[in-house]
């Protein structure tokens, strides 16, 4: 179905060859990795639904910022776990990735991109942004995302930050659901308890996080984008890390609600209450103006609203403190049911 959408055609300036996948688009999710995978499921034909791919890629339970809230938080823990934990999905990422975009390397994705493309397999990588790589002709790329990196082929990835990751999806038969929720709830509790051990040097995670993100509140010291950005992104996140467990509550016919249940609601609590954050910013359309930067600023500034605005960060740590517990007796029930079931 997809791969009869793959559109391939000479170019106006006499190149050979021009290919896209007709249809393919990011959507408007501000995680722009899972939006990126997201729109890739969906050109495919899988279905999937936004909790579970979230949730089974581990993703729904991150948390990552430095003590100003810099906008790169988001992106700068270690998503190797993430990658094995979509094995666990409908669909099969394979790529090229390295610390430096070598002309060597960027060769090995461009050649990568073309063979993908031509199977009717979309595409994406990472460009100050994860974007979609919706096609290419002789020149480079074609994309769809929050940012339009530069056409030839050469640069994609040199001239952001300077590494390298491109990335293909195909379809492939998931995991049982049972392991696919253990092994994302097991990351879960690892990247919360060992959080240093996944972020980047100067990030902190899991409920350091929270605190860091208070302290930079208190103390003035957040950079109004990036407050207005980790607000969204994680407020995006756990909502679907609620959806992911009340699924999972579903897929497993309810053998472990009483843990289940309980789990999702107290991240449905923390999604509230980084709502009340994000409603106090009042950023309708991402990226903020220029103007709503000035109110963030504003906002920072102002006692009684940066008071208000850390009340519901506390709130929202509590929640997931309460949250994490909840995890470990799920992961218990689930260890303890697949024991039993491995001595049958």
């Amino acid at each position: 179905m997809y791969a009869a959408a793959c559109a391939a055609s000479p170019t106006a300036k006499g190149a050979t060859e021009m290919r896209t996948l007709e249809g393919l688009e990011h959507g408007d999710r501000l995680t722009t990795h899972l939006d990126c995978l997201e729109a890739a499921t969906k050109y495919l034909g899988i279905h999937i639904t936004a909790g579970w791919l979230y949730g089974g890629t581990g993703h729904a339970f991150v948390m990552s910022l430095g003590a100003d809230l810099c906008p790169s938080g988001p992106h700068c823990w270690k998503q190797g776990p993430m990658h094995r934990l979509a094995r666990n999905l409908s669909f099969r990422m394979g790529g090229v990735a390295g610390p430096r975009a070598t002309r060597e390397l960027s060769e090995k994705a461009w050649d990568h991109v073309r063979a993908a493309i031509g199977q009717g397999h979309p595409c994406y990588g990472w460009h100050w942004e994860w974007v979609l790589i919706t096609g290419f002709d002789d020149e480079g790329y074609f994309y769809s995302g929050m940012v339009e990196p530069d056409k030839d082929w050469r640069d994609f990835g040199a001239k952001a930050i300077g590494f390298l990751e491109v990335y293909s999806v195909e379809p492939a038969e998931p995991a049982p659901d049972e392991k696919t929720i253990l092994d994302a709830l097991r990351f879960a509790i690892d990247y919360a308890d060992n959080h240093g051990e996944h972020t980047l040097g100067g990030y902190d995670g899991g409920l350091a996080a929270y605190d860091t993100w208070i302290r930079g509140l208190e103390e003035g010291k957040t950079d109004p984008h990036g407050l207005a950005y980790h607000t969204r992104i994680w407020l995006e996140c756990r909502t679907l890390a609620a959806a992911f467990l009340e699924e999972a509550n579903t897929r497993t016919g309810g053998q472990c609600s009483d843990t289940l249940e309980p789990a999702a609601r107290h991240y449905r609590d923390v999604a509230a209450n980084l709502a009340a954050v994000d409603a106090l910013l009042d950023i309708g359309v991402w990226p903020p103006t220029d103007e709503q930067k000035a109110g963030l600023r504003a906002l920072i500034d102002d006692p009684a609203r940066r008071d208000e605005a850390i009340a519901s960060v506390r709130a929202a740590r509590a929640a997931e403190e309460a949250g994490l517990a909840d995890l470990r007796r799920v992961v218990t029930a689930l260890e303890r049911s697949e024991s039993a079931v491995s001595e049958r």
